[in-house]
């Protein structure tokens, strides 16, 4: 009976440093959640850009999208002249719209950031064209993007690639 005792004594501890550790590495990982959502989120001088996705495309597909939203806090109008990735040969800007009933896209030469506005990169509307694909867009990878303004310079930033179907959740609940 008394080593039973003593073995019952000896294990309590070792379950409250478990259960310690495990509480530890919880808010470990726990603390790190806010790290990884400002990951979509950048700026350069007033300009912010949040959410950048792409999509997953099929083998052989040569054309990809990329979204994003660009808000300027500025005080000042500032413009985005060009943008290019690794994956792809160009990167052109491309509205889309119903004209009539039929939707129809044009390419833009650059992108108005109106001073205290927010300039949306969506399904249906502006959106980047990823042209001349290398490879496939693959479903939770990144893809670099390094974008070009007029007055704030450049910034690299990175694509999250969504199934088809999906888009980031922080975009879909700010709406």
């Amino acid at each position: 009976m008394t080593n039973e005792k003593a073995f019952q004594t000896t294990r309590q501890p070792d379950r409250r440093r478990t259960l310690f550790a495990m509480l530890l590495l919880f808010g470990g990982l726990l603390s790190l959640r806010p790290a990884v959502a400002a990951a979509h989120s950048y700026a350069v001088g007033k300009l912010q850009i949040e959410y950048p996705w792409s999509r997953v495309t099929a083998q052989g597909v040569r054309v990809g999208v990329g979204y994003l939203v660009i808000t300027n806090r500025g005080a000042q109008a500032d413009s985005l002249v060009a943008a290019s990735t690794d994956v792809a040969e160009r990167v052109e800007f491309h509205q889309t719209r119903n004209e009539g009933g039929m939707m129809k896209m044009r390419h833009m030469p650059s992108v108005a950031l109106p001073a205290g506005a927010e300039v949306r990169f969506e399904p249906g509307g502006l959106h980047l064209m990823l042209l001349g694909l290398r490879r496939p867009l693959v479903a939770g990878e990144t893809i670099p993007l390094l974008l070009r303004f007029a007055k704030a310079g450049e910034l690299r930033v990175e694509l999250t690639v969504e199934a088809h179907g999906s888009a980031p959740k922080e975009l879909l609940q700010r709406r």
